[in-house]
């Protein structure tokens, strides 16, 4: 046990919850609308075609074993072998426990898989079915033995459950057992198309309590959840995880859901979210959102496709992303793991980090995003390898960020900036590869506090349009960063002001975001010495004979974009020697 009370897991366990919760789906296919038993059914078994004539025996004797062909009628998806013992059961539930006829009742026999259709529930799509679809799951769930089992939602007939909240305190049907796997066969659909008032706030999901977190919960089977479907509105979330410690949800499609798709939230820790399909949602498609009084250990949100996050959403704030982890106060989600994920369109954001430690992004491709493509802010040890395209604002933005920062990306077509980087806390390296029109980045230290101005590192950066040849692009904010062009020449960008300081370097990249008259260069530290200017805009004007340069021609020039001059240092004045233009 953790100090935090938690069973701790290795990462080579957590990625095996993901294999165990596949191999869950391959028993969903095998049982295929069946109970845990087989159907054939031997002369020594009493035989009946609904759990109504069952009841109604008067033949049923304390000992017989019992086959029923149907829940409500033969061939309905809920047949089943029950044992019939003496006396009258308090607890009559309809699922597990049936009252029988002469004082006797039938116990439902279990194998560890509790079939929904065993317990009453209807795939008929139909609001009045909605009430006992409820009760069916949640009977199922409390069937199964004390170590657990799975709960499952078999594809018989249409398969299209209906749990809608719409009565008072229901807001979605909450699971808060320990060691279940929920399977949702493919081709079943379990939505609600009515609001509820419950807090829990999701259609299906796990809860425990903050510091008693219930553990080993799974949903997986290639079936579909939705909080709404068509005008419907739904119960907030379609899939939630609350104060849950070990689980996944593998392979679900959710195709529809007015609020969230997939979320965690609360005291929880070892999750995967693998091999989903998310269609539309209002909020965020995915989302981790921790408590104020826990840190949160290993996540891991892989192979997921997130096809339009924030529609019908109108407000800024609260923002929204395709995947989004949000830890609470000074609290972290440690050890943030995203990979081949692909968010084709968001509102806001297409990935949103806040205050994370450690976190890999792996081939995560962001289609379309209102602002920015991937967002990190107060994150520590960042490696990503990530693309961003067609961003309303920033292709990358990291902010407050520090420690150790690697990050390779793919950028192409920002609106503003296609690496944006606010108050860095530790060297940046960056390695990019750039397309569109905006090869602009920014870096600033704007901040509250008094902080040391870290290197920027931009190595080989490229550009697949050559718009801006050699020069790294286009810079602006108060950081002056280091351009790595491997092979390439390397240039440092000049000082935005009218007399520059061109000691560290001969090599200058000029950029200026306005008009700037440049009538001196400083800090020249050696008799002789020879800068060159290269020039990406016209903003910059290099004056004649009012301060220390002499340029040819004896007037004032301003570079068009591409244009270089170089300048030698001598007898404390700088004269030009060369012009490409």
């Amino acid at each position: 046990m953790s100090e935090k009370g938690n069973p701790q897991i290795s990462r080579r366990q957590l990625f095996g919850l993901a294999g165990m919760a596949l191999g869950s789906a391959g028993l969903a296919t095998l049982s295929k609308g069946a109970s845990a038993q087989t159907t054939d059914v031997s002369a020594h078994v009493l035989s009946f075609d609904n759990t109504a004539e069952m009841r109604a025996s008067t033949a049923l004797k304390a000992g017989d074993t019992v086959f029923t062909k149907g829940y409500y009628q033969a061939g309905d998806g809920g047949h089943a072998y029950y044992l019939i013992r003496q006396g009258s059961q308090q607890n009559e539930d309809k699922g597990k426990y049936h009252n029988c006829t002469n004082n006797k009742f039938a116990e439902l026999q279990l194998n560890g898989v509790a079939n929904i259709l065993c317990f009453g529930a209807k795939g008929d799509n139909q609001e009045e079915s909605a009430l006992a679809n409820r009760h069916a799951i949640l009977a199922a769930a409390s069937a199964l033995p004390e170590s657990g089992g799975t709960i499952l939602i078999p594809s018989v007939g249409t398969a299209k459950y209906r749990i809608d909240a719409n009565w008072p305190n229901h807001g979605g049907v909450t699971i808060r057992r320990s060691n279940i796997t929920l399977i949702v066969e493919n081709g079943a659909l379990l939505h609600s198309l009515h609001n509820g008032t419950g807090a829990d706030g999701h259609v299906i999901g796990f809860a425990g309590e903050a510091h008693a977190p219930i553990e080993n919960c799974h949903i997986c089977g290639g079936g579909a959840i939705a909080s709404n479907t068509s005008s419907g509105v739904g119960a907030e979330n379609a899939i939630g995880f609350t104060n849950v410690v070990n689980f996944s949800c593998v392979g679900m499609t959710v195709p529809h859901s007015v609020f969230k798709g997939i979320t965690a939230q609360g005291n929880v820790h070892n999750g995967i979210i693998s091999g989903n399909r998310i269609g539309q949602t209002r909020f965020d498609a995915i989302a981790i959102e921790t408590d104020t009084h826990f840190d949160n250990d290993y996540f891991v949100i892989e192979n997921n496709t997130i096809e339009h996050a924030g529609v019908g959403y109108t407000e800024q704030s609260p923002a929204v992303a395709g995947i989004k982890f949000t830890a609470a106060s000074s609290l972290k989600s440690f050890n943030v793991i995203t990979q081949n994920n692909r968010v084709k369109k968001s509102l806001h954001y297409g990935y949103s980090y806040n205050l994370c430690d450690t976190i890999k992004n792996h081939s995560d491709i962001c289609d379309e995003a209102g602002l920015d493509g991937f967002e990190w802010r107060s994150c520590n040890d960042i490696n990503a390898h990530v693309t961003s395209k067609n961003s309303g604002r920033d292709g990358i933005k990291l902010d407050s960020c520090g420690s150790q920062i690697n990050v390779e990306c793919n950028i192409s077509w920002p609106s503003r900036y296609a690496i944006n980087i606010l108050r860095p806390r530790s060297l940046h390296v960056l390695k990019p590869f750039i397309s569109g029109n905006k090869h602009q980045y920014r870096l600033s230290t704007t901040s509250d506090q008094t902080i040391n101005t870290p290197s920027i590192h931009i190595i080989h950066p490229q550009f697949a349009d050559n718009a801006w040849g050699n020069n790294g692009g286009y810079w602006t904010g108060d950081i002056m960063p280091h351009v790595d062009f491997g092979n390439r020449v390397s240039r440092l960008i000049l000082p935005e002001s009218t007399a520059p300081d061109v000691t560290a370097s001969t090599l200058y990249t000029v950029n200026n975001e306005r008009g700037v008259l440049v009538s001196n260069l400083t800090g020249a530290n050696a008799p002789d010495k020879e800068v060159e200017l290269f020039f990406v805009n016209t903003n910059t004007t290099l004056e004649h004979a009012n301060g220390n340069l002499r340029l040819k021609g004896h007037s004032n020039v301003t570079p068009p974009v591409g244009g270089s001059i170089k300048l030698r240092f001598i007898n404390n004045l700088w004269h030009e020697t060369y012009r490409s233009f």
